[in-house]
């Protein structure tokens, strides 16, 4: 009684959604549902169709210490670290035998088999053929049909002169082996530079403090300086203030890749006693009396404050 029966005559209001074996214009069934929820698991139907292959081997990424002269003038390191090689028992196939093989009539080659539980639908290789998606395979029972097993390598490093922190050398082919014979991975290697006790590197240039006494600043002399060669005697020329430099060219880093060889800079360090004998105190009061006030102009004085401007930082 009252208005139509939504129910009657074909007035189901869901339309032909969720039938059992319902397939018709706009309908849905069972698979359907199961070709979303493979690609929800890890991509579409043709991808999980495809029977398992070669897979590309991992990279391996390695974090090399090196002290400063090393990294400066190159060095051989032997490094080591925990990889997948190729499986000796099955040659890296990942089959114990070379015979013909067939597809999987369980999963359709696919090597996966999607297990469904209501609407919960779920992944997994297929226990028929072991996830290879093939028949009549016998799988190697050294590396579980992978073609690859756990290994420890050791190998030498040839590290280029002029590397510096954090830079990345890649070594092809290096890394992991790939699965069934894939290709392999590569070999990433960080460089960490330890610090100098006393060169400072700023690219390619290196920097190196001197000290000098006040009378070889004063009167000019020669001072011993170390270099990244050996150490050179160098002139202190006169009146040679605090934070006076040098520049030696051509004797920083050498960069073989980039064909450039960077600058040696001298910083000198004037050095005031703290304690003088009554001859030398002497000598400085005979010195203060021909000595005239200082008097700097605007512009020495800007040079000044650009020269020790490390010295405002906190």
């Amino acid at each position: 009684m009252g208005g139509a029966n939504p129910f009657g005559q074909g007035g189901n209001p869901f339309g032909n959604m969720g039938g059992p074996g319902a397939g018709g214009q706009g309908g849905f069934s069972f698979n359907d549902f199961e070709e979303i929820f493979q690609k929800m698991s890890g991509g579409g139907k043709d991808k999980t169709r495809k029977p398992q292959g070669p897979e590309p081997g991992a990279d391996i990424h390695y974090r090399l210490k090196l002290s400063f002269l090393e990294a400066v003038n190159g060095c051989n390191k032997e490094i080591s670290f925990n990889t997948m090689r190729r499986c000796g028992a099955c040659q890296g196939s990942g089959s114990q035998d070379s015979g013909a093989h067939s597809k999987c009539p369980h999963c359709g080659g696919r090597g996966k088999k999607v297990m469904s539980t209501g609407f919960f639908h779920m992944q997994q290789d297929c226990t028929h053929c072991g996830g290879t998606g093939e028949l009549g395979r016998s799988t190697c029972v050294q590396c579980s049909g992978k073609g690859i097993v756990k290994d420890r390598s050791v190998q030498t490093l040839p590290v280029p002169k002029g590397v510096d922190n954090k830079e990345r050398l890649k070594v092809s082919g290096k890394g992991e082996a790939g699965v069934r014979n894939g290709p392999p991975g590569n070999l990433y290697v960080e460089i960490s530079v330890d610090p100098h006790a006393v060169f400072h590197r700023e690219g390619i240039d290196v920097h190196v403090i001197t000290p000098v006494t006040l009378s070889t600043a004063v009167l000019g002399g020669a001072a011993r300086v170390p270099t990244l060669t050996g150490e050179v005697e160098t002139k202190v020329p006169v009146g040679t203030q605090q934070g006076d430099k040098l520049v030696l060219r051509g004797r920083g880093v050498h960069r073989p890749n980039q064909n450039k060889t960077g600058d040696f800079y001298i910083h000198f360090a004037v050095l005031l006693p703290k304690t003088l004998t009554e001859a030398q105190k002497k000598a400085i009061a005979e010195f203060a009396k021909d000595e005239k006030p200082l008097e700097l102009t605007d512009a020495q004085l800007q040079e000044l404050k650009g020269r020790y401007r490390s010295w405002f930082s906190s």
